[in-house]
Protein backbone atom coordinates (compact mmCIF):
# COMPACT_ATOMS: atom_id res chain seq x y z
CA UNK A 1 0.00 0.00 0.00
CA UNK A 2 1.51 3.22 -1.07
CA UNK A 3 1.44 6.40 1.08
CA UNK A 4 1.93 9.77 -0.35
CA UNK A 5 3.13 12.75 1.63
CA UNK A 6 0.75 14.86 -0.33
CA UNK A 7 -2.19 13.31 1.62
CA UNK A 8 -1.01 14.79 4.93
CA UNK A 9 -0.29 18.26 6.22
CA UNK A 10 2.71 18.66 8.41
CA UNK A 11 3.02 21.48 10.96
CA UNK A 12 6.40 22.69 11.96
CA UNK A 13 7.32 23.67 15.52
CA UNK A 14 7.60 27.28 14.44
CA UNK A 15 3.87 27.32 13.58
CA UNK A 16 2.67 26.03 17.00
CA UNK A 17 1.18 28.75 19.41
CA UNK A 18 3.43 29.77 22.23
CA UNK A 19 2.18 28.98 25.75
CA UNK A 20 3.58 30.79 28.77
CA UNK A 21 4.60 28.29 31.42
CA UNK A 22 2.88 28.78 34.81
CA UNK A 23 4.78 30.91 37.24
CA UNK A 24 5.09 29.96 40.88
CA UNK A 25 4.70 32.89 43.25
CA UNK A 26 7.26 33.06 45.99
CA UNK A 27 6.13 32.68 49.63
CA UNK A 28 6.57 36.37 50.51
CA UNK A 29 4.22 37.41 47.68
CA UNK A 30 1.45 35.19 49.06
CA UNK A 31 1.87 36.74 52.49
CA UNK A 32 1.70 40.25 51.04
CA UNK A 33 -1.56 39.36 49.29
CA UNK A 34 -3.07 38.09 52.55
CA UNK A 35 -2.02 41.28 54.34
CA UNK A 36 -3.55 43.42 51.60
CA UNK A 37 -6.81 41.47 51.90
CA UNK A 38 -6.90 42.15 55.63
CA UNK A 39 -6.24 45.84 55.06
CA UNK A 40 -9.05 46.06 52.51
CA UNK A 41 -11.45 44.34 54.92
CA UNK A 42 -10.55 46.83 57.65
CA UNK A 43 -11.04 49.73 55.25
CA UNK A 44 -14.46 48.39 54.28
CA UNK A 45 -15.39 48.14 57.97
CA UNK A 46 -14.20 51.70 58.63
CA UNK A 47 -16.19 53.03 55.69
CA UNK A 48 -19.28 51.18 56.88
CA UNK A 49 -18.93 52.59 60.39
CA UNK A 50 -18.38 56.08 58.99
CA UNK A 51 -21.51 55.78 56.87
CA UNK A 52 -23.56 54.65 59.88
CA UNK A 53 -22.18 57.52 61.98
CA UNK A 54 -23.05 60.05 59.27
CA UNK A 55 -26.56 58.60 59.10
CA UNK A 56 -26.98 58.94 62.87
CA UNK A 57 -25.75 62.53 62.73
CA UNK A 58 -28.19 63.40 59.94
CA UNK A 59 -31.03 61.77 61.90
CA UNK A 60 -30.11 63.75 65.01
CA UNK A 61 -29.87 67.00 63.05
CA UNK A 62 -33.28 66.34 61.52
CA UNK A 63 -34.72 65.68 64.96
CA UNK A 64 -33.23 68.91 66.31
CA UNK A 65 -34.57 70.90 63.37
CA UNK A 66 -38.03 69.43 63.85
CA UNK A 67 -37.88 70.19 67.55
CA UNK A 68 -36.90 73.79 66.85
CA UNK A 69 -39.61 74.10 64.24
CA UNK A 70 -42.25 72.76 66.66
CA UNK A 71 -41.04 73.35 70.25
CA UNK A 72 -44.57 72.78 71.56
CA UNK A 73 -44.37 69.07 70.79
CA UNK A 74 -43.53 67.24 74.02
CA UNK A 75 -43.65 63.48 74.43
CA UNK A 76 -45.62 61.86 77.24
CA UNK A 77 -42.37 60.85 78.92
CA UNK A 78 -41.03 64.42 78.77
CA UNK A 79 -44.27 65.80 80.21
CA UNK A 80 -44.22 63.32 83.09
CA UNK A 81 -40.59 64.18 83.82
CA UNK A 82 -41.45 67.88 83.65
CA UNK A 83 -44.28 67.49 86.18
CA UNK A 84 -42.02 65.44 88.43
CA UNK A 85 -39.46 68.24 88.34
CA UNK A 86 -42.09 70.81 89.33
CA UNK A 87 -42.67 68.93 92.59
CA UNK A 88 -39.24 69.99 93.83
CA UNK A 89 -38.04 72.71 91.42
CA UNK A 90 -39.72 76.08 90.96
CA UNK A 91 -41.17 76.67 87.52
CA UNK A 92 -38.93 79.71 87.00
CA UNK A 93 -35.76 77.59 87.21
CA UNK A 94 -35.87 76.43 83.61
CA UNK A 95 -32.16 75.65 83.49
CA UNK A 96 -32.38 73.10 86.32
CA UNK A 97 -35.40 71.43 84.74
CA UNK A 98 -33.64 71.33 81.37
CA UNK A 99 -30.63 69.54 82.89
CA UNK A 100 -32.90 66.79 84.21
CA UNK A 101 -34.92 66.45 80.99
CA UNK A 102 -31.79 66.52 78.77
CA UNK A 103 -34.00 66.63 75.64
CA UNK A 104 -35.19 70.23 75.97
CA UNK A 105 -33.29 73.48 76.26
CA UNK A 106 -33.89 75.96 79.06
CA UNK A 107 -35.61 78.27 76.57
CA UNK A 108 -37.96 75.50 75.47
CA UNK A 109 -38.73 74.63 79.09
CA UNK A 110 -39.51 78.28 79.87
CA UNK A 111 -41.88 78.51 76.89
CA UNK A 112 -43.55 75.25 77.88
CA UNK A 113 -43.96 76.44 81.48
CA UNK A 114 -45.59 79.64 80.30
CA UNK A 115 -48.14 77.75 78.19
CA UNK A 116 -48.71 75.13 80.90
CA UNK A 117 -49.42 77.61 83.70
CA UNK A 118 -51.54 79.82 81.47
CA UNK A 119 -53.69 76.75 80.92
CA UNK A 120 -53.90 76.12 84.67
CA UNK A 121 -54.82 79.77 85.21
CA UNK A 122 -57.80 79.48 82.86
CA UNK A 123 -59.10 76.49 84.82
CA UNK A 124 -58.31 78.08 88.20
CA UNK A 125 -60.39 81.18 87.44
CA UNK A 126 -63.27 79.19 85.98
CA UNK A 127 -66.51 79.34 87.94
CA UNK A 128 -67.89 75.88 88.64
CA UNK A 129 -70.93 74.78 90.60
CA UNK A 130 -71.08 71.75 92.89
CA UNK A 131 -72.36 69.45 90.15
CA UNK A 132 -69.42 70.31 87.89
CA UNK A 133 -67.02 69.79 90.77
CA UNK A 134 -68.54 66.36 91.41
CA UNK A 135 -68.06 65.41 87.76
CA UNK A 136 -64.46 66.60 87.81
CA UNK A 137 -63.86 64.80 91.08
CA UNK A 138 -64.87 61.47 89.56
CA UNK A 139 -62.23 61.86 86.89
CA UNK A 140 -59.54 62.98 89.34
CA UNK A 141 -59.91 60.43 92.16
CA UNK A 142 -56.90 58.41 90.98
CA UNK A 143 -54.74 61.53 90.87
CA UNK A 144 -55.78 62.59 94.35
CA UNK A 145 -54.79 59.19 95.68
CA UNK A 146 -51.25 59.87 94.38
CA UNK A 147 -50.66 62.60 96.98
CA UNK A 148 -47.53 61.44 98.87
CA UNK A 149 -48.20 60.20 102.38
CA UNK A 150 -45.37 62.38 103.68
CA UNK A 151 -47.20 65.48 102.43
CA UNK A 152 -50.46 64.32 104.01
CA UNK A 153 -48.73 63.64 107.32
CA UNK A 154 -47.08 67.05 107.17
CA UNK A 155 -50.49 68.63 106.53
CA UNK A 156 -52.03 66.84 109.48
CA UNK A 157 -49.18 67.66 111.84
CA UNK A 158 -50.51 71.09 113.00
CA UNK A 159 -53.75 69.41 114.08
CA UNK A 160 -51.98 67.67 116.95
CA UNK A 161 -50.96 70.96 118.59
CA UNK A 162 -54.37 72.57 118.18
CA UNK A 163 -56.44 71.67 121.24
CA UNK A 164 -59.94 72.69 122.13
CA UNK A 165 -61.25 73.24 125.64
CA UNK A 166 -62.21 69.60 126.05
CA UNK A 167 -58.83 68.44 124.73
CA UNK A 168 -60.23 67.14 121.46
CA UNK A 169 -59.15 68.23 118.05
CA UNK A 170 -59.74 67.17 114.46
CA UNK A 171 -59.27 68.17 110.86
CA UNK A 172 -62.70 69.78 110.71
CA UNK A 173 -62.10 72.03 113.75
CA UNK A 174 -58.70 73.06 112.44
CA UNK A 175 -59.87 74.01 108.98
CA UNK A 176 -63.02 75.77 110.21
CA UNK A 177 -60.93 77.90 112.53
CA UNK A 178 -58.12 78.79 110.13
CA UNK A 179 -59.71 78.27 106.70
CA UNK A 180 -63.34 79.30 106.61
CA UNK A 181 -63.25 78.94 102.82
CA UNK A 182 -61.67 75.46 102.83
CA UNK A 183 -64.27 74.21 100.38
CA UNK A 184 -63.40 76.98 97.93
CA UNK A 185 -59.71 76.10 98.22
CA UNK A 186 -60.52 72.46 97.54
CA UNK A 187 -62.59 73.47 94.52
CA UNK A 188 -59.67 75.42 93.06
CA UNK A 189 -57.46 72.41 93.62
CA UNK A 190 -59.86 70.11 91.76
CA UNK A 191 -60.21 72.57 88.88
CA UNK A 192 -56.47 72.67 88.19
CA UNK A 193 -55.88 68.99 89.01
CA UNK A 194 -57.37 67.68 85.78
CA UNK A 195 -55.28 69.81 83.38
CA UNK A 196 -52.12 69.47 85.47
CA UNK A 197 -52.42 65.67 85.90
CA UNK A 198 -50.30 65.93 89.05
CA UNK A 199 -51.71 66.38 92.55
CA UNK A 200 -48.57 67.90 94.04
CA UNK A 201 -48.18 70.41 91.19
CA UNK A 202 -51.86 71.36 91.51
CA UNK A 203 -51.45 71.91 95.26
CA UNK A 204 -48.31 73.99 94.74
CA UNK A 205 -50.07 76.12 92.13
CA UNK A 206 -53.11 76.81 94.36
CA UNK A 207 -50.85 77.52 97.35
CA UNK A 208 -48.91 80.12 95.36
CA UNK A 209 -52.11 81.72 94.13
CA UNK A 210 -53.57 82.02 97.65
CA UNK A 211 -50.22 82.68 99.35
CA UNK A 212 -50.63 79.77 101.75
CA UNK A 213 -48.70 76.58 102.43
CA UNK A 214 -48.98 73.53 100.22
CA UNK A 215 -49.84 71.53 103.33
CA UNK A 216 -52.79 73.87 103.94
CA UNK A 217 -54.17 73.10 100.49
CA UNK A 218 -53.85 69.36 101.13
CA UNK A 219 -55.54 69.81 104.49
CA UNK A 220 -58.49 71.54 102.83
CA UNK A 221 -58.69 68.69 100.35
CA UNK A 222 -58.84 66.20 103.22
CA UNK A 223 -61.43 68.36 104.97
CA UNK A 224 -63.58 68.36 101.84
CA UNK A 225 -63.38 64.54 101.91
CA UNK A 226 -61.86 64.39 98.43
CA UNK A 227 -59.13 61.89 99.29
CA UNK A 228 -61.75 59.35 100.35
CA UNK A 229 -63.64 60.02 97.08
CA UNK A 230 -66.92 60.68 98.87
CA UNK A 231 -69.70 62.93 97.62
CA UNK A 232 -69.16 66.63 97.73
CA UNK A 233 -70.93 68.08 100.78
CA UNK A 234 -72.30 71.51 101.42
CA UNK A 235 -70.89 73.26 104.42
Amino acid sequence: MDFSTEDYEFTTFEELPYRQPPTIQPQNTIQQTAVMDQIMQKLDLILKQQTEAELRIRTLETSIQQDRADPQQWSDHEQKMYLKCLETIHKSNSAAISKILKTKTAKQVAAHSQRFFEKLGRHYNKECDDKEIKDMLQGCCALIQEIPQTLIQSALQPVAVLKSDDGKCGVQEYTEKYFANSKEIAKRFIQVLRPSQNAVVAAIYVAEKLVIKVEDVILCVIKAELCSCRDWKQE
